[in-house]
């Protein structure tokens, strides 16, 4: 660094040579405090001074860095390890996402087996829970649980249905949305729109339901499971 001298010219006045010194002075510094500062130069300097005394140099704020100490009022060292951590469990989510596509993938690539296996078996099974419903309902007939017997049926016939695919069924639907917005074939439709109030205050109880009525259902049932809902 170049250290620049200001040129000083010292005139013995009358009067006291010690206040002239002091007007001489106080120029010298206006005139020092009116130099451009350098920075760019500056910055280098210090730098050379500390590389060649050893002193290590602060590391550079981070973006992440900065916005976690401003977001969290934390000193830097303390934004840094809150920083450091957010980035691992970045990455490990990142890498728990790239396992789950790859799983999704293989699963994929395996499904056209699969699917043709369950696709073969689920019709047995369909007709397997419908016959034990039915069964179920002909033991709550047995106790004369008629309103029982009845759901029961019901359950049955909307299992079957959806089975052979004259009705899109959904368990978490009642009697009516699977009627309205199951997409029943039109027999269907026809057969138990007209009935659906009756058969729903009946088997929930606010209508009596006997024998008779658990008997005329369940015919029915066996007429439209047999057409395949046609």
């Amino acid at each position: 660094m170049t250290t620049r001298w200001l040129p000083l010219t010292v005139s013995a006045a009358a009067g006291g040579g010690g206040g002239n010194l002091s007007r001489v002075t106080a120029q010298g510094a206006e005139q020092a405090s009116s130099l451009p500062l350098d920075r760019e130069r500056v910055s280098t300097t210090l730098h050379e001074i500390l590389t060649r005394e050893g002193i290590p140099e602060p590391a550079p704020n981070t973006w992440l860095q900065d916005w976690l100490t401003e977001l969290f009022s934390v000193p830097p060292s303390t934004a840094e390890v809150i920083g450091n951590v957010a980035l691992g469990l970045a990455v490990a989510l990142l890498l728990a996402a790239l396992v789950l596509v790859v799983l999704r993938v293989r699963r994929r690539d395996l499904a056209p087996g699969e699917v043709d296996q369950r696709d073969e078996s689920a019709p047995e099974e369909f007709r397997d829970h419908v016959a034990e419903l039915r069964q179920r309902a002909r033991r709550a007939e047995e106790r004369g649980e008629w309103a029982l017997a009845l759901r029961l049926e019901f359950f049955a016939l909307a299992l079957g249905l959806g089975e052979c695919g004259a009705l899109d069924y959904r368990e978490a639907w009642t009697n009516r949305e699977l009627l309205e917005r199951g997409h029943p074939r039109p027999a269907v439709r026809a057969t138990l729109l007209p009935i659906l109030g009756d058969l729903d205050a009946k088997t929930f109880g606010d209508a009596a339901c006997g024998e008779a009525d658990v008997r005329r259902f369940a015919e029915l049932t066996d007429e439209l499971l047999a057409q395949g809902g046609a």
